[in-house]
């Protein structure tokens, strides 16, 4: 499999859902809400529920899901680096391992399966949102989204 048939955030494929068919202005305000509330989450519970808000979207959107985890599988590496990384560095909680000068901690354990499911989370909803917009839409979608942004440049230049 090359990397572009292995990494799917960029590629659309056509199927005839729900999702499909919403604007594409809609889908981004979603999307960049839903990727704003991952950053908030603080409990396992919220992890669930946002969970299944994507296994619900993946599913409504009639993309398998065996293809949104081939295409995370260039991705594994940097969940488990940075989950290692938190695992040996964070410092906090009960202890649960000592090996000479690594010490494991609770809130280090805590913290890498945080940071683990956030990015899992944030890759599959941008993974989503390429996959049923296409990107000329997508595009189009963004500059519609600017408009408004545009006028307060237009506005802040008369001003001076």
């Amino acid at each position: 499999m090359s990397l572009s048939q292995s990494f799917i955030i960029g590629q659309y494929v056509h199927r005839n859902s729900i999702i499909h068919r919403l604007d594409p202005r809609a889908k981004l305000v979603i999307a960049f809400l839903f990727m704003l509330s991952v950053m908030l989450l603080n409990s396992w519970l919220s992890y669930v529920l946002s969970a299944v808000f994507v296994m619900c979207v993946v599913t409504i959107s009639q993309i398998p899901p065996s293809y949104i985890v081939r295409g995370l599988k260039p991705v594994w590496l940097i969940v488990i680096v940075t989950s290692v990384f938190h695992i040996f560095l964070t410092q906090g909680g009960q202890l649960w391992l000592e090996a000479g000068v690594f010490s494991i901690y609770e809130e280090g354990v805590i913290k890498a399966g945080n940071i683990a499911i956030r990015i899992i989370l944030l890759l599959v909803i941008a993974s989503l949102l390429t996959l049923t917009t296409k990107l000329g839409d997508l595009a189009q979608a963004i500059e519609d989204l600017l408009k408004p942004a545009k006028r307060l440049v237009f506005l802040h230049r008369n001003l001076r």
